[in-house]
């Protein structure tokens, strides 16, 4: 009886779940016990869209992070590489109101986890320390982004002016 008990709980609740894995694996989640990322799994939203079809379309407003869980995507009007599983984008748009600056796009039928600003919001008042950890990760993703982009634009500004 207590074998079959504990094969149970094992399956049912001491595994991880592939969401939690996927989660687990992104630098703002990484620090979050079970109990905190079972209450982000809560509130994620699964979207699916098939190979052409716009996720986020230029100019409109941003309001979520969006986690590819399976797929591919690819960004119109940017030259950034397609991203997979396990890749983010939107991040910006859980802190301030940015219109999305181009088309994100299915490369391929795709299932993409989103967590809206105002969920994540919600999330952080019920969790603060989790929501701190988040926090100053995703803080250090913008800013390495920041950096990135100041970079390759110096980059770009130095190969102009000697050609």
């Amino acid at each position: 009886m207590f074998r079959r008990f504990h094969k149970y709980l094992y399956r049912v609740i001491l595994r991880r779940t592939p969401i939690e894995e996927l989660l687990r694996r992104l630098p703002m989640f990484a620090a979050f016990d079970r109990n905190e990322i079972h209450r982000l799994d809560l509130i994620l939203y699964r979207r699916s869209w098939e190979r052409g079809e716009v996720i986020c379309a230029r100019g409109t407003p941003g309001n979520a992070l969006y986690i590819v869980r399976e797929g591919e995507v690819s960004f119109r009007g940017s030259d950034s590489e397609r991203l997979h599983c396990g890749d983010f984008f939107g991040e910006a748009a859980l802190f301030i109101d940015a219109r999305h600056a181009c088309d994100a796009v299915a490369e391929r039928r795709c299932e993409l986890l989103v967590l809206f600003r105002h969920d994540f919001e919600q999330f952080s008042k019920r969790c603060p320390t989790a929501a701190v950890a988040a926090l100053f990760a995703f803080a250090r993703i913008l800013a390495e982004r920041s950096v990135e982009d100041v970079e390759s634009s110096m980059v770009a500004e130095d190969a102009g002016g000697t050609g």
